[in-house]
């Protein structure tokens, strides 16, 4: 079913992008149901988002920029529910999982046994408390996963069945504990209706609530948006059927390379790029599920890289899909450093600013 009321806008510029929400905003009427709403992936782009359109529209306090799950407790009646976020969940884990692990001694055996030792000689020493906390924050972690992109088997837990069948022993006990943990949490007399307050929901939830219970609302835009979890895709539908929803989408081609298959695959349609092929699949991904939710309601906003370096050379060919190599330029515009680690990822960055600096 399309969404009558999503539009995307594609452009390989996030400033182009911000220039275009400018516009949106400078042409809508004052929303006669409060605030509009800018949903950005994280707070380093909403604080970029802000100073760009405070230097092309002046101020304005009127806007709220949000993360997706502030953006969801805004659209919510105040005093009617409560979205329970990712740091929610690790403070749930942290502070009630010794609780929990007791309330089902048989079914939580091997975890305990892997925090205190087969023995117990672990029980109430430092080691088995560090273990303790080490996989509250590993379990809201792969929780919050499954809210977030496996909803289905939180659906099928929440109705009593599990998805493995005749499948590796450990597995099948793994997802029984992790299924029994599940319930200890959201289920009926779990420990979130225990919370003080309106009803805690998570994320998906929000599809399931009553039209009175949500706050109007004439436009939200979506800044930047990637990697949309199949929970959010849900989400997303659903706002749209009576709110407007603009995406801006950074893309970084104008062909529709997402349907274009890889070097290595067959066909009569041109390949993709091989960056696009080896690098681009949770791009493509959104762009199908983007397109079929529109209906392909798109406007294309791209721009030609300028300069002549190895940068603007690559972009050019992903923004054209072209894979054939052009020149051999030897300037220093792009750099390929092995980085194994994330740390060691962030001090070759560091480093490297510092010396533009």
């Amino acid at each position: 079913m399309l969404a009558p009321m999503l539009r995307v806008l594609h452009s390989n510029s996030p400033t182009r992008l911000a220039d275009r929400l400018a516009v949106s905003l400078g042409e809508a009427a004052p929303d006669l149901f409060g605030p509009g709403h800018i949903v950005v992936p994280n707070q380093a782009t909403g604080t970029w988002l802000k100073m760009e359109l405070a230097r092309k529209c002046g101020d304005l306090p009127s806007m709220a920029f949000s993360t997706f799950e502030e953006a969801l407790q805004e659209l919510i009646t105040p005093g009617s529910a409560r979205i329970l976020t990712r740091a929610h969940l690790e403070l749930l884990l942290n502070a009630n999982l010794p609780l929990l692990l007791e309330r089902a001694p048989q079914i939580f055996e091997p975890v305990v046994r892997w925090i205190f030792g087969p023995s117990g000689e672990r029980l109430r020493s430092p080691q088995g408390d560090a273990r303790m906390a080490q996989l509250a924050l590993e379990l809201s972690n792969i929780f919050w996963e499954y809210i977030t992109d496996r909803w289905d088997l939180m659906l099928s837990w929440r109705q009593g069945r599990g998805i493995l069948r005749e499948s590796d022993p450990f597995l099948t006990q793994t997802e029984r504990w992790q299924r029994e943990l599940f319930h200890q949490l959201f289920g009926d007399g779990g420990l979130r209706s225990s919370l003080r307050g309106p009803k805690w929901i998570l994320p998906p939830e929000f599809s399931e609530l009553p039209d009175d219970q949500r706050v109007p609302v004439r436009t939200v835009h979506f800044f930047a948006l990637a990697q949309i979890p199949r929970s959010w895709q849900v989400i997303l539908h659903t706002l749209a059927q009576t709110t407007e929803c603009i995406v801006y989408y950074i893309n970084p081609c104008e062909a529709f390379w997402e349907d274009a298959p890889t070097m290595d695959e067959p066909g009569e349609l041109p390949s993709a790029h091989p960056l696009l092929s080896s690098l681009g699949r949770v791009g493509a991904a959104d762009l199908r599920f983007l397109a079929s939710l529109s209906g392909y309601n798109d406007e294309p906003c791209f721009e030609q890289p300028e300069g002549e370096t190895r940068l603007s050379t690559l972009q050019r060919a992903l923004l054209a899909n072209d894979p054939a190599v052009h020149g051999h330029l030897t300037d220093t515009s792009i750099k390929i450093i092995a980085a194994p680690t994330m740390e060691r990822e962030c001090d070759i960055l560091c480093n490297e600013i510092w010396q533009i600096v």
